[in-house]
């Protein structure tokens, strides 16, 4: 939408010009993390799944500044491998924010050698959008 954003609780535009892919299969949470960064004015490609990412993050001819991702996705994909998947498509080190309700030692290091950060769940949307946007910094330089 054009029209500009109304009074929200976070500073408005704090992700503005920012493409998120966001990876998600719970409905409900795909549709609440999107309308989240819609109001901080970023740019949402939403998939249930890294295939259906994929296929958007080529659709678009342009790498999103940042995935979110679930960890725990249907058919046996992880988010992590996921992610990396779509890097190597993509061409680039993406960053990454890994989204989990299970944090354990095993996945906290894999997650760093992959260079993704891991918020637990449920994140508080200001923590998502804080750590995006330290993420991201440097994304409107590079577009």
């Amino acid at each position: 939408g054009e029209e500009p954003a109304g009074p929200a609780g976070s500073s408005p535009g704090r992700l503005s010009g920012r493409r998120v892919l966001v990876v998600e299969d719970d409905p409900l949470q795909r549709s609440s993390l999107t309308l989240l960064l819609e109001q901080a004015g970023a740019g949402v490609m939403a998939a249930d799944n890294f295939d259906s990412a994929l296929a958007a993050a080529q659709a678009t001819l342009q790498a999103p500044s940042a995935i979110l991702s679930d960890y725990r996705l249907p058919g046996g994909t992880d988010g992590l491998s996921g992610i990396q998947t779509l890097r190597g498509v993509l061409g680039r080190d993406v960053p990454a924010i890994l989204l989990t309700g299970e944090l354990s030692a095993d996945l906290v290091r894999a997650a760093k050698e992959a260079g993704c950060l891991v918020l637990t769940k449920p994140a508080a949307p200001n923590r998502i959008l804080s750590t995006l946007a330290e993420l991201t910094a440097g994304a409107d330089a590079a577009a």
